[in-house]
């Protein structure tokens, strides 16, 4: 009997364990879902094939974008020729005017409407709560990423809801 009341209490233990070290990924997750997105921002951790620079030949990016407290933002990225990121070949700036959370089929997406020069485009980017940051599907690798010009459908996620580890994470 004392060796099962020990093996029950043990795994109490690690169970609240596992759960205080994951805190903060739970807190993120349900800002996440209230469509209160964290202020801050957010660099890309790697080196990224972009999908709206890759026409014609394929280019890369590492990225960074701000979210604001009153649900506007910004963002900039450096293009580089080369997966490594190593040879820059230029640059862009964006700014937001607004920024949602809209749940597709049970996943995350971003809606970030731009405040552009000549047209104001809307980009959807499925995203997670990572440790620090998020997750942002944004690397085009697979040929299935956003961001999207258009509200992704279902089918459009599906590899990111069944795989959401092939997001870019973005931390402070």
């Amino acid at each position: 009997m004392n060796k099962h009341l020990a093996l029950v209490l043990t795994s109490l233990v690690l169970a609240l364990g596992l759960i205080g070290c994951r805190e903060d990924d739970a807190v993120r997750a349900h800002e996440l879902s209230q469509n209160d997105i964290a202020p801050g921002t957010y660099k890309s951790q790697r080196c990224y094939k972009n999908k709206l620079e890759s026409v014609g030949s394929d280019r890369w990016s590492r990225g960074e974008i701000t979210f604001n407290d009153n649900h506007t933002g910004s963002g900039h990225y450096t293009i580089f020729s080369d997966s490594n990121c190593a040879t820059p070949t230029g640059d862009k700036s964006f700014s937001f005017k607004a920024i949602n959370v809209v749940i597709i089929d049970g996943v995350t997406v971003l809606k970030l409407d731009q405040d552009g020069i000549v047209v104001d485009p809307t980009w959807y980017v499925p995203a997670n709560a990572s440790d620090h940051g998020y997750s942002l599907d944004v690397d085009y690798t697979d040929g299935e990423s956003g961001p999207y010009l258009f509200e992704p459908t279902p089918t459009d996620v599906a590899s990111f809801k069944t795989n959401p580890g092939q997001g870019v994470a973005f931390d402070p």
